[in-house]
């Protein structure tokens, strides 16, 4: 008997040249922004990727800064979450650098870094961003949508 294929189990078609799935996501945000990348975390979840926050990764009497480290330089999916917060935090920063070290020192390129924006109108790039695509079509999306429904009320 053949089984019928429902949306469900359909085989995923690849497209490109290269595919993977990530195993480990470093989660970069300022403290302002934890709430709101909960979110995120939670689909994380849902797609069955690991990822590292530190609140929820750190545990009392950690060496946070080792650990900070240890788990950017174990992740292959480092998430930038860009708000007004997120540039104003030196820790955010930090982090980002260390990601961006870590990527030109490695022959895999890893780990990838991603900006998600979570305002349509987050702040530009900062200048340690110089030389790197920042901006994405879902946050020229996300301002279009914002413009819309501003000027509709």
């Amino acid at each position: 008997m053949r089984r019928r294929l429902t949306p469900r189990s359909r085989p995923v078609q690849l497209v490109g040249e290269i595919a993977q799935r990530y195993r480990l996501a470093f989660l970069s945000h300022s403290h302002e922004d934890r709430v709101r990348v909960f979110a995120f975390a939670q689909l994380l979840d849902a797609l069955g990727v690991r990822y590292f926050q530190d609140i929820a990764s750190i545990r009392t009497m950690d060496d946070w800064e080792r650990r900070l480290h240890d788990a950017i330089d174990t992740c292959d999916l480092f998430l930038l979450f860009w708000s007004a917060s997120a540039a104003r935090s030196a820790w955010v920063e930090r982090e980002a650098r260390y990601a961006l070290s870590r990527q030109s020192a490695s022959a895999s390129e890893e780990p990838d870094v991603m900006p998600i924006f979570l305002d349509p109108e987050a702040p530009p790039k900062p200048e340690w961003l110089n030389g790197r695509q920042f901006d994405s079509l879902t946050r020229l999306a996300m301002r279009g949508a914002h413009a819309e429904r501003r000027s509709e009320h």
